[in-house]
């Protein structure tokens, strides 16, 4: 019977919790809905004391917090969410309900390493882009230029512009040495991706009128259309060995292109 009664107990408390917190969660929504930041930061600061597993709640208290214009509480709540388990740095770093900590050094401390941790569990060029470059705008936050220019110059590889670097957060870096290396190194991968660019339709027009009259002799039965297929795969190969252009397309998907773009520079 004891135990019954036990189990009983168990079970209608936590139904007062459940009931607790759903009306808890209702109140800060209207609250926060009806732009009374400071009270519905109090009540998701007070679902999240009713159970602190709840890491949407410390979260939604931050951003009540910094619409409300406390950066203190803010940061603090920001922390609890990350340390009871949000792991959306991208979707915080993007939030405009924080943006008013952006700056804030504790801001950087707390954002510039989660940023840089979620750049190896991300596959998307333009994501790791994004990650490298606000990850070093933090790092420039807090004064490590080394780490800033290291990120920097890996966004680069993956789209960085130089029109970028008009960021206010980089703005004590440009007297840095560095700067001017990093802003040249963007300057000359942007001019490779243009470069590239008109290459690839270059080759493109080569391989589609190589295939058209390889076609054509198949379909026809005219030797001429052979010969033309060949005389354009001859030119073709001819523009690859005179140029590295075509390597930079295919050195990773046919290995034996570095060897025909190497032996044929040096007959140049």
């Amino acid at each position: 019977m004891k135990k019954w009664l036990a189990w009983f107990i168990v079970f209608c408390s936590a139904q007062c919790i459940a009931q607790t917190s759903g009306h808890l969660l209702q109140q800060a929504e209207q609250k926060y809905n009806d732009r009374q930041f400071a009270e519905a930061a109090i009540l998701y600061e007070q679902l999240f004391f009713t159970d602190s597993s709840d890491f949407n709640a410390a979260y939604n208290a931050a951003c009540s917090y910094a619409q409300a214009g406390q950066k203190g509480r803010a940061l603090q709540f920001l922390r609890q969410s990350f340390l009871h388990g949000w792991t959306d740095v991208i979707h915080a770093n993007l939030d405009p309900d924080l943006f008013l900590l952006h700056g804030d050094t504790a801001w950087s401390r707390l954002m510039a390493p989660r940023l840089e941790l979620r750049i190896f569990t991300t596959e998307s060029p333009a994501t790791k882009r994004e990650l490298y470059y606000h990850a070093a705008c933090n790092y420039a936050n807090i004064g490590q230029s080394a780490k800033t220019f290291d990120l920097l110059e890996k966004a680069v590889r993956y789209g960085w512009k130089k029109t970028d670097a008009n960021d206010p957060c980089f703005d004590s870096l440009k007297t840095h040495p560095g700067w001017l290396r990093l802003l040249a190194i963007s300057e000359e991968t942007e001019r490779s991706g243009r470069e590239n660019f008109v290459w690839g339709i270059y080759f493109g027009i080569l391989f589609i009128l190589f295939f058209y009259h390889l076609f054509l002799f198949i379909g026809l039965k005219d030797v001429s259309f052979l010969y033309y297929a060949l005389l354009l795969f001859a030119f073709s190969q001819l523009e690859v060995l005179r140029t590295d252009a075509f390597a930079r397309f295919t050195a990773e998907v046919f290995t034996w292109q570095n060897l025909f773009t190497r032996s044929g520079q040096a007959f140049y």
